[in-house]
């Protein structure tokens, strides 16, 4: 793919995921061109459908995390405080978290019955059972390192930082500067096995 081409795919996908968290699952095209600053006609050839546009969003996603994934398992074998906080960190960052419920919203996962789930809708199902494929590893190794209490599930961590990773209004991020951090160091810490109540 040539470079013009994938800047225009990444412009895309991140004007989607934004637009996705901020206005839910059904944004007209036209407003993700606008805001992904290509022509409609440039979406409609990356992306022919609604679900095309999510998947493509959805997979997008899963590349980062398994990015960071890989990143922080390999620093936490020999800092596994820091590995942790930096994948905490990247999955807020990501926001992952925060469009995966928008992007499934509208898939019910016993539509079609006779059909195996990798082909349902849009794949979303499998794309978010692959996230927590990724993830599962970096929160057991955290575990093992007392950092987080083993009776956390990966789906507690991801509604934990979904919460977290949801944009703020303008208005707190200008009177509260590094809200969101602070919110995250106060989430990781309540994970650990030896939290107050």
């Amino acid at each position: 793919m040539r470079a013009d081409a994938q800047a225009n795919r990444q412009a895309i996908l991140r004007a989607a995921r934004d637009l996705y968290i901020l206005r839910g699952p059904n944004v007209p095209f036209s407003a993700v061109a606008e805001a992904a600053g290509v022509g409609i006609a440039t979406l409609y050839r990356r992306f022919p459908t609604p679900t095309d546009l999510k998947v493509g969003v959805a997979r997008s996603i899963l590349e980062g995390v398994t990015a960071i994934a890989e990143r922080s398992l390999a620093t936490m074998e020999t800092d596994p405080g820091r590995g942790w906080h930096s994948f905490a960190t990247g999955l807020a960052e990501l926001r992952m978290a925060a469009v995966f419920p928008q992007l499934t919203a509208d898939v019910e996962p016993d539509v079609e019955p006779d059909v195996e789930p990798d082909a349902r809708p849009a794949g979303l199902l499998a794309v978010r059972k692959e996230v927590f494929e990724v993830i599962g590893p970096v929160i057991v190794r955290a575990q093992e390192s007392g950092l987080v209490d083993p009776a956390m599930t990966p789906l507690q961590v991801h509604l934990g930082l979904s919460w977290i990773s949801r944009p703020l209004p303008e208005i707190a991020l200008t009177m509260v500067p590094g809200q969101q951090e602070w919110m995250l160091d106060v989430f990781l810490r309540g994970l650990r096995p030896d939290a107050p109540g």
